[in-house]
């Protein structure tokens, strides 16, 4: 029987290759700090919840924690970057 992470893990891999990126990015955040998967970013004021965040490093990540004045982001590639 498969593991359940390993589906959840296909899942993702295979939504994230039918995104439309050709919009482009506009960097407007900053990391403040990372850690325990979890990097934490101000200036982002329009993100919205389970939104994909891509970093300067090639990493990204998933908003979750959306307050006033930061945003706690699940890191879901390149967290050792």
């Amino acid at each position: 029987m498969p593991d359940p992470l390993d589906r959840l893990e296909d899942s993702l891999r295979t939504a994230g290759q039918d995104l439309d990126l050709s919009e482009g990015f506009q960097p407007r955040g900053m990391i403040r700090r990372v850690g325990d998967g979890v990097a934490f970013v101000v200036g982002l004021q329009n993100v919205g919840y389970e939104e994909l965040l891509l970093f300067d490093s090639g990493a990204s990540g998933m908003a979750y924690d959306i307050r006033r004045d930061s945003v706690g982001a699940i890191l879901l590639t390149g967290a050792d970057k």
